[in-house]
């Protein structure tokens, strides 16, 4: 047999390590076990002059710890998550945590701090509330580690940085 030896078979145990250990989380994460659910680090919003006609905008960066509500947020559009944000936190208190601000055209909001426990959401999502716009408005942000919004006038626009 080809992994009889023991060079064969630290050779094949160091390959299971490294493709064991492709994806977002450390690698420390991933050897103990630790392994996070997303990999989000770091959320920038930039917003333009004209970002929503002018008039402020409000954005959720909405951190899924229920896997269940995953399908619900796949769903669900930026106009829905802002009219019904308060029925969803009374349903699944637990289910989810959102990092809210309200950005006024052509300043930067500062970075805030994520939930504690961040790195075990399922899946980051996303809101930007335009108040003239049909789009869902919603982007899934949980497979990268920098995410940059830009606001603008009709709809938002994403840098991922994996």
């Amino acid at each position: 047999m080809v992994f009889d030896t023991k060079k064969n078979r630290f050779l094949l145990g160091i390959l299971i390590i490294a493709i064991y250990c492709q994806g977002c989380a450390s690698f420390r994460e991933k050897i103990i076990f630790w392994r996070a659910n997303n990999c989000l680090e770091r959320f920038q919003i930039i917003s333009g002059e004209t970002a929503n006609r002018s008039y402020p905008v409000s954005v959720d960066l909405v951190f899924v710890f229920d896997k269940t509500l995953i399908p619900l947020f796949e769903e669900v559009s930026a106009k829905e998550w802002f009219a019904k944000k308060r029925q969803f936190q009374m349903n699944y208190p637990s289910g989810f945590k959102e990092v809210s601000w309200e950005v006024v055209p052509g300043q930067n909001p500062g970075e805030k701090l994520f939930p504690i426990r961040h790195k075990k959401a399922f899946e980051v999502y996303v809101f930007a509330n335009y108040s003239s716009s049909n789009q869902t408005n919603r982007a899934k942000l949980g497979s990268f580690h920098e995410v940059r919004l830009k606001l603008e006038e009709k709809r938002f626009s994403l840098k991922r940085q994996k």
